[in-house]
Parts: C-alpha cells; sequence; structure tokens
C-alpha cells in the first residue's frame, strides 16, 4: 500500500506518499510503478519496496498556469514559460519504447513525452 489520504500531499506519519486522486498507473520494465497523480499535477516513480516514490514529472501540487488570451493580448497563443516542465491534472501515464515515458496531461489536452528517471522539461507531442 503506498497510501492514499484527502490531504494528499506529502508523505504521512508513516512514510508513506499520500497521493490526491491518482489516475493512472504502469509498471515499468525495471519494475517501478508509475503513478499519474491528477490532484498534485505530477508523476511519480515507486521503484519496489519503496513507499515514499519520487517526482519523476511536474512538480507535486505546483500547476502549469492556465492561459487567458484576453488577458495577454500581446501573445494570445503563447503557452506560458513553463510548459514542458509542469504538468496540470495528469490522467495516464506509459512507458515508451526508449525507456522514457508519455503522459496524458488531461487539462492541457497534450500529450507529453519525458525522457527518463527525472526530466526537468519534457516533449510537447
Amino acid at each position: 500500500r503506498i497510501g492514499a489520504d484527502e490531504r494528499g500531499r506529502g508523505i504521512d506519519g508513516d512514510g508513506r506518499r499520500m497521493l490526491m486522486h491518482p489516475r493512472g498507473i504502469r509498471l515499468r520494465k525495471n519494475g517501478a510503478l508509475l503513478v499519474a497523480d491528477y490532484g498534485n499535477n505530477c508523476v511519480l516513480e515507486f521503484k519496489p519496496g519503496d513507499k515514499k516514490g519520487r517526482v519523476v514529472a511536474g512538480e507535486e501540487g505546483k500547476a502549469l498556469p492556465t492561459v487567458d488570451p484576453l488577458k495577454d493580448i500581446d501573445n494570445p497563443l503563447t503557452l506560458p514559460e513553463e510548459e514542458g516542465s509542469l504538468l496540470k491534472q495528469p490522467g495516464d501515464v506509459c512507458e515508451d519504447p526508449e525507456g522514457g515515458f508519455l503522459v496524458l496531461d488531461t487539462d492541457e489536452c497534450s500529450v507529453q513525452r519525458f525522457s527518463g528517471e527525472r526530466s526537468a522539461r519534457g516533449e510537447t507531442l
């Protein structure tokens, strides 16, 4: 058991990662479990025996900001600077054949590819 809680962020008193609305999970070839944590806007990886896990895409609790074309009239279709490093409500995750992983970013209606253990930026496909 990894742990799920309505508080949903960080590590609980028993040393388990608290999740907030986890949506997608995938088992990697190396035995690690990838979890798309919708409520925390990140993807976590749990290696075998690991209760804490670690963030491998996005940033726990920090979402990609919403682009408002009416407020940014000079660049209405420009993506925020955080595009590629932050996620907004990831719904699913899967491993790609090259060892990276793909994340379905539901609120942004996009798929991002992250290449490896901890990628600073994803590539929007």
